[in-house]
């Protein structure tokens, strides 16, 4: 994984920063973020009241595991997990509230 456990991600970070941590190019950056949006709407069609917090451990291992596989199936590195957390909190948050419109 590319991220850095000594120097992880803000959860506050801009989508911009999140991409230089991610060591991501624009095109694989792109694919990430359908993948990650594709994983959040299954959470939140599962269970519309998670939130990334509160999804718990066993499933985040699992959603980790499917998101870099994926990247990897596509020969895109896999991303750290401070990467994904701050992408899935994001991803979780939107998915509920266009469910929810």
């Amino acid at each position: 994984m590319r991220s850095s456990k000594l120097f992880p991600l803000a959860k506050k970070a801009s989508a911009e920063e999140a991409r230089d941590k991610s060591g991501l190019t624009k095109i694989q950056w792109d694919r990430f973020y359908i993948i990650t949006k594709d994983e959040a709407n299954r959470v939140v069609q599962t269970n519309i009241s998670w939130t990334w917090p509160r999804v718990p451990a066993n499933v985040k291992v699992q959603i980790i595991d499917l998101v870099n596989t994926a990247l990897r199936n596509e020969s895109i590195p896999e991303v750290g997990e401070d990467v994904l957390e701050w992408r899935m909190s994001i991803a979780i948050r939107d998915s509920r509230h266009n469910l929810c419109k």
